[in-house]
């Protein structure tokens, strides 16, 4: 087979076109020859019912059956006929038949009287041949067999001239259709070289253009438009990763260029120790930071690529909400912020406990850099049908419009006036969605600006109570 799709194409449509064209060829052939050797059926039994009419009257006339018998041979298909009875002298045949064709050559007949019909080749001539046993009137001998045989010489000329006209267009069909195949194809293929070249003339520089689906097959329409998708989704990763790097390296440019500085006013002149031992410490906040950015960065890729493979069992929830609560109650405490929680004791999944802390962890860290003074966070969890839904609620400032869908995204911090005097890496939503992801759920964030905001982590909910 060609390697080609327009090759095999060119192959597959040539054998099928062919092979019907051959099977026709077949039928109809075989549909000449049965019709020539129906009408010369035709002819015997036409002949037969004239002999037979003869020699089944009161008193057969022998005279008017011997002119009949002679007369069928002067015809220009050669009709012989010969009358077959048990007395002796009693034979009625075409002139010289004995030697063409003898009574043995053909079948005999049944008792019944029916026809019957065959094929006869004899000194190089074929025959179609008809033997009738026929009851006569009282005083006839019982045993009269009518042979009839007519030469198909004729007939099997016409069917000869008839077969070569056929397998000469049998010939050509074959390499017609092997042209017109090739010429139907490559005209059908024409849109798919036109989008082979539209994507090879796309790159780098040019890689918003889009392929020009108009005019295209349906199938080739699906295929370029599935491929624009692809152009978008690359386009949208690539902008996302150049954001990235960017991101990455702005962040970690800052403790860097601290150290530095640090580094380099130390050495400027003789310190004492204690101003060592604050650039040291300083140097020491920075390199931390610096360490978390890189974990952090680790754990999303490995989340992201699958890596990281989960021990999941039963977790109680009330449990895990309580153990966060009880780490940052005293920051809120010291914050004027109110904690609050609830959650059904019962409630169970199926998950990591030290992960799904560390996502309910970050949403609380989060609420409580934006929320001022005075004011509360719900920490809540409760069944929503097959589902376990966790919500953290504050009643923050809210987050502006604008904002909201780019809070999972890395590095991102909506409120900058405090981005400044906090060391927050913009990284803690991030992890809770990949977290959140690792266990089959969903993240979803409401906020109205001066109301407050409310991240729910949504869980498959397990059937099974842990313990």
């Amino acid at each position: 087979m060609p390697s080609s799709i327009a090759g095999r194409l060119t192959v597959w449509f040539c054998a099928s076109a062919f092979s019907l064209v051959l099977v026709a060829a077949f039928v109809l052939y075989d549909a000449v020859r049965a019709t020539v050797q129906w009408t010369e059926d035709q002819v015997l039994a036409q002949h037969f019912l004239e002999i037979s009419s003869l020699l089944q009257t009161s008193k057969p006339d022998t005279d008017m059956i011997a002119h009949e018998v002679s007369a069928a041979a002067n015809g220009h298909r050669q009709v012989l006929i010969r009358v077959l009875t048990n007395v002796r002298d009693l034979v009625l045949e075409t002139p010289d038949m004995d030697k063409r064709l003898p009574a043995t050559r053909f079948h005999a007949p049944a008792p019944s009287g029916t026809p019957h019909f065959e094929t006869i080749d004899e000194n190089g001539f074929r025959f179609r041949a008809l033997s009738v046993l026929v009851p006569l009137a009282e005083g006839w001998p019982k045993d009269t067999v009518v042979q009839i045989a007519m030469d198909t010489t004729l007939d099997d000329m016409a069917v000869g001239r008839f077969r070569i006209v056929l397998v000469t267009v049998i010939l050509l069909s074959g390499a017609l259709c092997a042209l017109v195949g090739w010429i139907i194809i490559r005209r059908q293929l024409s849109p798919l070289r036109r989008v082979i070249h539209a994507t090879t003339s796309i790159e780098r520089a040019t890689a918003n253009e889009r392929l020009d689906t108009a005019g295209l097959p349906t199938e080739l329409a699906l295929l370029g438009l599935e491929f624009n998708n692809m152009l978008d989704r690359l386009e949208g990763a690539y902008s996302r990763l150049r954001q990235y790097a960017d991101n990455v390296a702005h962040e970690l440019r800052s403790p860097v260029n601290r150290m530095l500085l640090n580094v380099e006013v130390a050495l400027s002149k003789s310190r004492d120790e204690a101003s060592y031992r604050d650039v040291l410490e300083s140097t020491r906040e920075d390199m931390l930071t610096m360490a978390q950015i890189v974990d952090n960065l680790l754990f999303l890729a490995r989340a992201e690529s699958d890596e990281i493979q989960l021990q999941m069992e039963p977790v109680r929830l009330a449990e895990e909400i309580a153990n966060v609560h009880e780490f940052y109650l005293a920051l809120a405490q010291e914050k004027g912020i109110q904690l609050r929680i609830g959650a059904d004791p019962e409630l169970v999944i199926v998950g990591h406990a030290m992960l799904l802390r560390r996502a309910l962890s970050n949403l609380l860290s989060n609420a409580l850099s934006h929320t001022p003074p005075g004011q509360f966070i719900d920490i809540t969890a409760h069944r929503d049908g097959a589902r376990v839904v966790v919500a953290v609620a504050d009643g923050g400032d809210g987050i502006e419009a604008e904002d909201l869908p780019y809070v999972f995204d890395r590095f991102f911090r909506g409120d900058r006036s405090r981005s400044s005097s906090e060391r927050r890496l913009g990284l803690g939503l991030s992890i809770t969605k990949s977290i959140v992801a690792m266990h089959h759920g969903l993240i979803a964030v409401v906020s109205t600006k001066g109301t407050g905001t409310r991240f729910s982590m949504t869980f498959p909910a397990s059937m099974r109570a842990h313990g």
